[in-house]
């Protein structure tokens, strides 16, 4: 291109006069609406791990007869359950006297280009990478460093549906409301729960499309009005749903071994023994000038792995995700 065809095409490009910026709800293991999971900000930074312990009740209690010297007697024993390990995630910042010159040159010249500051968003990249690498670590979890998430907690009940109901998205919804109808019965009974309504279901976003058609050929209803509306028997409290269930990134991220089993997740509703984390609220070190032309600064924040004090309050379903 000639000089001048160059200068002309400086002249007439219009810039749009906003940045894109990755939306925020991408980062759903951060959102309390949305993680299952209760984020409690008192963690001291430093602390290595938390201990859980539990309490077991044994005995039995008899009919009092006015014969009788024989009295049950009851006992209780304390056992330490396993630790719940913490990490600290860290990222950090540095820019430079000439880069904050350059800025204010640029932002003086470029009237047609959306301006900018350099601080700003360098300090804005250390909190997205920070929200990234959070969801991550309490999704999945850094299972080789006793650090469990959402997808990997042990000793949790696992229902694998796929080898007995193959081609799982191929089924009617009747057929797919039926199956519903028997996690939620079973939960129920392991959870001890009252009623369906304190049932909480994460389940696969592909699956999300199945339950917005009609139920029946009626069409009056969906599925996803079956287990969510308060006027039926079986309701329950809450349903959303996450790209992250399905097999491919259950597979990439470690959690399963292939990539044809999407996962389910059932769990309780605004249950102070469910599922927890402990967090050091994110923080920030102060802007430190390094020989009178260097910036530097660090942000950093601490957690706990997710942990269940109580197993049956948790269960994966497993379904097959291939097609017939």
């Amino acid at each position: 291109m000639p000089p001048i065809g160059l200068y002309l095409e400086s002249q007439l490009t219009r810039y749009d006069s906003v940045f894109f910026r990755v939306p925020k709800d991408i980062y759903w293991m951060l959102d309390p609406n949305k993680n299952m999971t209760q984020l409690i900000p008192d963690l001291p930074i430093g602390f290595q791990q938390i201990k859980n312990s539990q309490i077991n009740h044994f005995g039995s209690a008899g009919i009092y007869d006015s014969a009788s010297t024989d009295i049950p007697l009851v006992e209780f024993t304390l056992e330490n359950g396993r630790s719940v390990k913490s990490l600290i995630f860290i990222n950090g910042a540095r820019w430079t006297e000439f880069d904050l010159k350059q800025e204010q040159v640029a932002n003086q010249l470029g009237t047609m280009i959306p301006s900018f500051s350099i601080v700003s968003e360098k300090n804005a990249a250390m909190g997205e990478y920070l929200n990234r690498r959070e969801h991550h670590s309490l999704l999945y979890g850094v299972v080789n460093r006793g650090f469990y998430g959402l997808l990997t907690q042990p000793d949790v009940t696992l229902d694998d549906t796929s080898t007995a109901i193959p081609n799982f998205y191929d089924l009617t919804n009747e057929e797919i409301y039926d199956q519903f109808l028997i996690w939620i019965s079973d939960f129920i009974v392991q959870a001890q729960l009252s009623s369906a309504s304190q049932i909480y279901i994460k389940i696969p976003e592909k699956l999300k499309y199945n339950m917005a058609l009609p139920y029946n050929s009626n069409g009056e209803t969906t599925l996803w009005e079956m287990l969510t509306d308060s006027s039926k028997a079986y309701f329950v409290g809450k349903i959303d749903s996450a790209k992250e269930l399905e097999g491919a990134n259950l597979l990439a991220n470690g959690v399963l071994a292939g990539s044809t089993k999407d996962m389910l997740i059932f769990t309780t509703l605004n249950n102070p023994d469910g599922l927890k984390a402990h967090y050091y609220p994110r923080d920030q070190t102060p802007v430190m000038k390094i020989n009178g032309l260097v910036y530097e600064t660090v942000s950093f924040s601490g957690m706990t792995g997710i942990y269940l004090r109580n197993s049956d309050l948790l269960t994966y379903a497993l379904i097959d995700n291939t097609p017939a």
